[in-house]
């Protein structure tokens, strides 16, 4: 009986731990990052606005600081309603910390060639 009790809750914890780590064994965490580049380039990143805000210093630095390819690749389409891909992979160019080529960034794949256009580039607040 002890054993059969063990053994269910061994098997409730196990499934419990799979549905809870949000992260795949060998993968980095990234996500305090990527929670520090949408907010601190919030402006700069937003969906709602049409134009490409230039970052302040402090996104630029988040930026520069943060490792994008895992920053784009753990984007998900919850965060894409509000967040612009197309924002957010010029803003890693702008601040010299660019996602590589190939790459994901939320539903976005990065070109392999960099001088293939990923779409128009944002258009800048005058």
């Amino acid at each position: 009986m002890i054993i059969k009790v063990t053994l269910q809750l061994l098997v409730f914890a196990s499934a419990f731990t799979m549905f809870v780590i949000d992260q795949v064994p060998g993968e980095t965490d990234c996500h305090a990052e990527k929670a520090r580049v949408i907010h601190k380039c919030s402006i700069t990143i937003a969906k709602s606005d049409p134009y490409y805000a230039p970052p302040k210093g402090s996104c630029r630095i988040a930026c520069a600081e943060a490792d994008m390819d895992c920053v784009c690749r753990s984007m998900t389409p919850h965060v894409e309603q509000t967040i612009s891909m197309q924002k957010l992979i010029f803003l890693s160019a702008d601040s010299a910390n660019p996602v590589t080529a190939g790459k994901q960034c939320g539903s976005i794949t990065i070109p392999p060639r960099p001088c293939q256009p990923i779409g128009d580039d944002p258009p800048v607040r005058p």
